[in-house]
């Protein structure tokens, strides 16, 4: 399969002259989390809802006055329709990147590959796998994955979380996720529970988008009240169906009615990968050992 084949048509695209506003606005209404810059249709560079984030408002600037070009990578790394999928996610590892353009043999921007479609086509192999793998075991198709189940808690995958008070302003909230290269901060009540939590897409869509002051906006404002918590015990298989039907990539675990750390969707994905290669290696071993 090739990248042309499975990369989203068309890309979504903006000028370099564009404010950092229009740009969010944009992704809002398309519900994108980035854009690819063109000038006569060739890629100058892409702006992605964390550029917007971090540079924007962690930096203080007034959104409906800054160029997007000024805030976005320039010169991305792109692809060709015929490159092959392994060297997408050699591309995007070496950029690194989760997204990447993809152009035709004019260097005209047709498409673009995001981490997440490799990640998809890959669950879909595993799956067609694992049916293989149970079709052929010696004990039959298993009953069920309890035992699995019980080893994979969250908590196994959990990792500590950042907290900020309710009335923190947003360029602070923006400066902390980038000093410690986080996706998001979950917000604390005066007792410590979980009120809220902001990622980048919520600095992006309320703050750049709403050319609101991130020096005097206040992380309430415009952080996501939904915020649905499960306990550290739970197995893995859950957050993961939890992720699924609310449609998010991080979820907060409690211990004792306490926070007690966050599973992200990215964290499981490079833990399990780590797995499957160590348990490849082991198969490899077995057969020419």
């Amino acid at each position: 399969m090739s990248v042309g084949s499975m990369c989203r048509r068309p890309a979504r695209t903006a000028s370099p002259r564009d404010t950092a506003q229009s740009a969010a606005r944009r992704m809002g209404a398309e519900r994108v989390g980035a854009l690819v810059l063109v000038e006569r249709e060739r890629p100058v560079g892409i702006v992605t809802d964390r550029d917007l984030a971090l540079r924007v408002v962690g930096e203080g600037h007034a959104a409906s006055s800054i160029r997007v070009k000024e805030v976005a990578t320039p010169s991305p790394a792109v692809l060709g329709e015929e490159a092959s999928l392994q060297q997408a996610a050699q591309e995007m590892r070496a950029a690194p990147a989760r997204r990447i353009p993809v152009v035709d043999d004019r260097g005209h921007v047709v498409g673009i590959l995001a981490a997440d479609d490799l990640v998809r086509l890959a669950a879909r192999e595993l799956s067609a796998l694992a049916e293989v793998a149970s079709e052929q075991s010696p004990r039959g198709r298993p009953v069920a994955a309890k035992g699995l189940d019980a080893v994979r808690e969250a908590n196994h995958y959990a990792k500590p979380v950042e907290t900020v008070g309710l009335e923190v302003p947003v360029r602070a909230v923006a400066e902390r996720m980038r000093s410690k290269q986080i996706g998001c901060v979950i917000v604390v009540d005066d007792s410590g529970l979980p009120s809220g939590i902001v990622t980048d897409r919520d600095l992006t869509r309320r703050v750049v988008g709403e050319d609101r002051d991130p020096n005097t906006t206040a992380v309430v404002e415009v952080m996501s009240r939904s915020l649905l918590c499960l306990d550290a015990g739970e197995p893995l298989q859950r957050v993961v169906e939890a992720m699924s039907e609310i449609g998010v990539r991080r979820i907060p675990v409690l211990r004792d009615g306490a926070l007690a750390g966050i599973v992200t969707y990215d964290d499981v994905l490079v833990a399990l990968g780590s797995e499957l290669h160590a348990l490849g290696e082991s198969a490899r071993s077995a057969i020419v050992g």
